[in-house]
């Protein structure tokens, strides 16, 4: 009885990844969210001020570095490696959604250029 009554108040006791399963859950819903409003932002502008571009390379930034630590989080095995899978997938849709948006395009001649060689 008093196991039982333990295990309710720390669902974590019983279930290691009890915690982590709540962080997923506010991290998919804060990340889905994010995600809706970012196409109707999207189709409504294709231009951003600076402003608007700064506060959205903080909350891409911020949802990586989440995803990160829930990752770093998650033990192995078979459960944790399918959602690592899920995680791995948003980490690489929100480092494309950066390097689109907040990478400058390179100016000026390629400095790899010397080690390509055109193929005869």
């Amino acid at each position: 009885m008093v196991i039982q009554t333990l295990e309710q108040r720390f669902p974590h006791l019983a279930d290691p990844l009890a915690e982590w399963r709540v962080d997923y859950e506010q991290f998919k819903a804060k990340y889905r969210l994010f995600c809706e409003e970012e196409d109707v932002i999207l189709r409504q502008s294709h231009e951003m001020d600076d402003e608007a571009l700064r506060q959205h390379e903080m909350l891409v930034c911020s949802f990586i570095a989440q995803a990160q630590n829930l990752a770093l989080r998650l033990p192995d095995g078979t459960e944790g490696d399918d959602l690592r899978g899920e995680i791995d997938a948003a980490l690489e849709a929100l480092r494309i959604t950066y390097q689109t948006m907040h990478t400058p395009a390179p100016s000026g001649p390629n400095p790899f250029s010397k080690f390509h060689h055109p193929v005869a």
